[in-house]
């Protein structure tokens, strides 16, 4: 639904020289386009509520009022303010009618035909009678001082501004903006609104050529290129973009006059992640154990074996990461490259392999040599830039645990929707075809999960033990393998990465379905520049 500020004119947005119906009188109230601007910005539909006994008492005609009211609407739009719509109650106060304020009539109307959300509306206004949505729904109103007395107990949802452009810098003083508007955006505005309730998104900020759409998750999406975009430039922003851009970004939205600019770094996305995904765990009644927050027990005699992917066309580390005492580099599509890499210990086409799909399966190819070879009873995968953030420990903290995986992330509005958005939908499309036809039971399990669920663990990253891994790879191959043959090639080679990219969304689904055999637990992750 939409939100909306209703607004009283006549002393609010204009002065109120009594019956305004002439352009004359028609004069501006300081600030009051600006705050406008604010609030449209906002994404709030402005629409003006008014009282019009002129009307009524013969002082003019409604056809005169009709012709002023387009003239004001007009007047606005040159300055760069829409007005959404205009609602005015003809009548005098002694014709009883149920559309004059403080009546309620007028708002009802205004929010059946805007689809509004009254609760989380806003009225402004410079009378009590203006504020009237305020006591009867749970609409917060700004009462602007001078017209008439203040009374002694307001409302708790009153408050009392000096003008029309401080209750919008009111409304607007927790309001934030994120710069970018694509699924890494969105999922940070999910986070945002999950955890700081009181923060108000006023909107995605862009400035690309990119094909951007007007809204997202109900709020706008504003070109910083339109010159008739006027935001807010003392409200915070956070990057929500890829942190190579942050730079970049930063220094053009100091030109716009922004100053509180918040990249989100990796340090605030795991914690903004880990956070959420506690909240949404708890909301459906199951636990989300970390494995920072996991007691040690006895030095275990399990050892675990976590393999690396690797390969020759991984660019250089700004700065090398030694390995740790569990871990080792596999070269990954080893049966595709020209050479061996010296600091591998093993490759991927020794044995058991499929190095040879490595340009449609990337890590995976890694994983299956994993599965056909590794001895280890703990088995994980990590990439060259992505490892598991463990502690020194870890090994004497897992208890009962049979897995561990990264932190799951949101995606907007499920990994279905999302994933049809992002890739090929053909190959979600035969994913489903393919789990349909190997057990119909699991398969309607997956269509739920996958059309409800937004959360999923990233990367292909896990360590489990020997047997887990055997379950699941017993699973997940067959089906990753019997899609390569109906999808084949795709020309985009980021696209015809498709196995991997269907193989998170599987394993976060096969972990789900199973939640009762296996217990998994979390760990964060760090990206290695």
């Amino acid at each position: 639904m939409n939100r909306a500020v209703f607004l009283d004119r006549d002393g609010t947005i204009n002065m109120d020289r009594g019956y305004v119906h002439r352009r004359e009188d028609f004069i501006l109230l300081p600030g009051a386009v600006e705050g406008l601007r604010l609030l449209q910005a906002a994404g709030f539909l402005l629409i003006i509520v008014t009282n019009q006994s002129g009307i009524g008492r013969g002082m003019f005609t409604e056809e005169e009022y009709l012709e002023f009211q387009k003239w004001v609407s007009d007047t606005l739009a040159r300055e760069g303010v829409k007005i959404t719509a205009q609602y005015y109650c003809p009548h005098s106060p002694e014709d009883g009618c149920i559309c004059r304020k403080p009546a309620t009539g007028l708002f009802a109307q205004a929010a059946r035909d805007w689809e509004l959300d009254p609760d989380a509306s806003i009225a402004i206004g410079d009378r009590m009678r203006d504020l009237s949505i305020c006591e009867e729904r749970g609409a917060e109103g700004y009462l602007i001082a001078g017209a008439e007395e203040i009374p002694k107990h307001l409302p708790k949802r009153i408050h009392v501004v000096r003008s029309l452009l401080d209750a919008a810098r009111e409304i607007l003083g927790n309001g934030v903006y994120i710069f970018g508007a694509h699924s890494r955006a969105q999922t940070l505005c999910v986070y945002l609104e999950a955890l700081h309730p009181e923060l108000q998104v006023l909107g995605f900020l862009v400035d690309n050529e990119e094909a951007n759409a007007t809204e997202a998750l109900g709020h706008p999406v504003l070109d910083l290129r339109d010159n008739g975009i006027m935001p807010n430039t003392s409200a915070a922003v956070y990057l929500g973009t890829r942190g190579v851009h942050h730079a970049e970004v930063t220094e053009r939205l100091r030109a716009r006059g922004f100053t509180d600019i918040r990249p989100v770094t990796p340090e605030l996305d795991t914690e903004l992640r880990m956070e959420y995904m506690k909240a949404v765990y708890a909301s459906r009644g199951r636990g989300f154990t970390l494995l920072d927050d996991c007691p040690a027990g006895p030095s275990p005699e399990a050892s675990a074996e976590v393999y690396i992917a690797h390969s020759v066309f991984d660019a250089p580390l700004q700065k090398e990461v030694p390995l740790r005492s569990f871990e080792a580099y596999v070269q990954a599509g080893a049966a595709l490259a020209d050479r061996r890499m010296g600091e591998c210990s093993f490759f991927d086409d020794a044995g058991d392999s499929i190095s040879g799909k490595n340009r449609k399966f990337c890590e995976l190819t890694v994983l299956y040599w994993a599965w056909k070879n590794g001895t280890s009873p703990w088995i994980g995968l990590e990439h060259y830039r992505r490892r598991f953030l463990l502690p020194e420990d870890w090994q004497a903290m897992l208890g009962e645990a049979d897995v561990i995986l990264p932190v799951p992330l949101y995606v907007h509005p499920s990994l279905a929707e999302n994933f049809r958005a992002r890739h090929e939908v053909r190959v979600w499309e035969d994913m489903l075809s393919i789990l349909k036809e190997r057990n119909t039971q699991e398969y309607e399990a997956a269509e739920v999960f996958f059309d409800s669920e937004g959360c999923y663990s990233p990367c292909n990253m896990f360590i489990m033990r020997r047997e887990v891994l055997d379950d699941l790879c017993r699973w997940l191959f067959p089906i990753l393998l019997e899609l390569e043959q109906r999808v084949g090639e795709i020309g985009d080679s980021y696209q015809n990465r498709y196995p991997g990219f269907v193989s998170e969304r599987l394993i976060s689904f096969f972990f789900d379905y199973h939640r009762e055999e296996y217990r998994v637990i979390f760990a964060n992750k760090s990206f290695l520049q």
